[in-house]
Parts: structure tokens; sequence; C-alpha cells
């Protein structure tokens, strides 16, 4: 989750390398749903990890919700036989000056 939070901040700079910094010198995210999802696409053992992603009404600050189950040795014995479910949040907020 912290890599993707990472390419979609990335996309951020890539976005004002050709545009400027707006004018109060902070960058500004913008379609990164489509960054995050190609950043994940590419390792195939990420298939199963659902990323929601939410911009800050500045469109400064980005934050990602990852959740991915994954199945655990005697599952069924522990009661977990539907596998074991990680979420974790990773934020990254577009730089100023």
């Amino acid at each position: 989750c912290d890599g993707a939070a990472l390419a979609g901040a990335a996309s951020a700079i890539d976005l004002d390398r050709g545009a400027g910094v707006a004018s109060d010198g902070a960058l500004r995210f913008a379609d990164v749903q489509t960054v995050v999802d190609e950043y994940l696409a590419r390792d195939p053992g990420r298939a199963d990890v659902d990323v929601a992603v939410a911009l800050s009404a500045d469109a400064r600050t980005l934050t990602l919700t990852c959740v991915e189950t994954r199945p655990i040795t005697f599952g069924p014995l522990f009661g977990q036989s539907r596998g074991v479910r990680h979420v974790v949040t990773a934020a990254a907020r577009a730089p100023t000056d």
C-alpha cells in the first residue's frame, strides 16, 4: 500500500512537471486511481488487493486503503476458513515549496 501511495504521489510530480507548480507552490494530485491500479497490476501477486483511493478536498492529500484476504495454514481449525483479512492505510501529501 505504501508503494502504491508513492506511485500516486509521483503522478502529482509528473503532472506538474509540464504545467508548473500551482500558484500557491503546492503540487496537486489528479487521476491517481488509474496510476495506483497500473502500479499494482505490474505484480501478479497483488491481484487480490482491493484499493480505495481518496483525495482531500484540496486534492493535496492522497489516502489509500488496501484490503486483501489471505488464506492461512490450517485456517479452518482456527475458525478462519475464509482466511485473514488485512486492512492497511497509507497516505501521501503533496509537497509544498
